[in-house]
This record gives C-alpha cells, structure tokens and sequence, in this order.
C-alpha cells in the first residue's frame, strides 16, 4: 500500500504513530507526515523552557501525543520517586491536557485521590 492511501480505522482510533527521536524532530516538522500520533520518552520533555519543550508543544499542534514514561523504575526496591512522578504530571498537564481547567492530574500520595 502506498503512503497516498489512507488507511480506514475507526472513527475514534488514532491511527498509526511513529516513536519520535531526537534524529527525526526536524524532518518530521519541515514534512509533517500525515500520522495519528507521535510517541515521545516523557523524561526528554521534563525541563520548564528551552528547546526541547518548544518543539513538542509546536508538534502538539500537529499530532496527539502519547508519552512513554522509561524512567518510572516501577520495578524498583526503593518505590516511585516522587520528584519523577510530579515531573511526569506536569507534563501531561501541559501537553497533554494543555492547561484544560476541567482536568487535572492527581498529585499526592497513592491513595490521595480518595480520601478526597
């Protein structure tokens, strides 16, 4: 099948998405394929500023996007890191959910959301 015809999903289906790299940002910027989303290792996006944000809030524009958390280290014998999580969250605030008032990630302690 060639990249000219589309594939027919379900209307709610993302589609395909590639795992977008640090070698590929500016290829897929200049070409912007047509993609369903792009997934992305969430800790390359921590920082408040620079460049790194810039480009996937300019990229957000364009795709949905699905982060991959690599360093949650769920496994761990020392527990989440709550420093991690809270980067992880305010991320997905500002990415994903972009500032939206009616949504909001939980913060706190497992367990914190319901004793609320």
């Amino acid at each position: 099948m060639s990249m000219s015809h589309a594939l027919h999903l379900h209307p709610h289906s993302p589609g395909v998405g590639v795992g977008w790299r640090q070698p590929h940002y500016r290829e897929l910027m200049e070409r912007r394929p047509g993609l369903g989303f792009l997934e992305v290792h969430a800790e390359n996006f921590f920082a408040d500023g620079g460049a790194a944000p810039a480009l996937l809030q300019s990229a957000r524009e364009h795709y949905e996007i699905s982060l991959h958390g690599v360093g949650l280290a769920l496994g761990s014998a020392a527990g989440l890191d709550p420093w991690h999580l809270d980067q992880l969250a305010r991320l997905v605030e500002r990415v994903i959910l972009c500032g939206c008032p009616t949504m909001r990630v939980l913060r706190g302690r497992p367990g914190a959301a319901a004793r609320r």
